[in-house]
């Protein structure tokens, strides 16, 4: 097997994963510590943007995605778990009306898996795009 093949399978089995969790949540409500539900219907950092707008602007940017993937910088496996968790995002959004979130920051704010893939993957390509420019010269 490959290893992007190996890369879109743990990809896909965090996505998975994350949907289970989501579903649990959303089947059992009741909060536990820092892990409870909630429902957001707004976009991210619960900014007052519509859950239709969202779905339409989130799909054509993952297909973008899919179709510009060679000619973009970062390790692929970056790129597969940004594509995971806006996938399992939009599929909450389709199923549910809405993105369940189930960890509750202590600063306020709350997230779910599917956020620190997309954020943990973007931060990956922005250091290794970062790195890969250090030697050049900046104009």
């Amino acid at each position: 097997m490959s290893v992007k093949n190996k890369f879109i399978i743990f990809s896909l089995l965090a996505l998975v994963f994350d949907q289970a969790i989501k579903y649990y949540f959303y089947t059992h409500p009741d909060r536990v510590g820092v892990f409870g539900y909630y429902l957001n219907q707004n976009f991210s950092w619960s900014l007052p943007v519509s859950n239709i707008i969202v779905i339409f602007l989130t799909i054509p940017m993952l297909l973008a995605l899919i179709y510009w993937r060679a000619y973009l910088s970062g390790p692929l496996l970056a790129w597969c778990l940004v594509g995971a968790g806006a996938v399992s995002n939009l599929l909450d959004r389709l199923w549910r009306g809405g993105v369940v979130d189930y960890i509750h920051l202590p600063g306020g704010g709350i997230i779910n898996l599917a956020d620190l893939m997309i954020l943990g993957g973007m931060v990956w390509v922005l250091l290794s795009s970062y790195a890969s420019q250090t030697n050049k010269p900046i104009n």
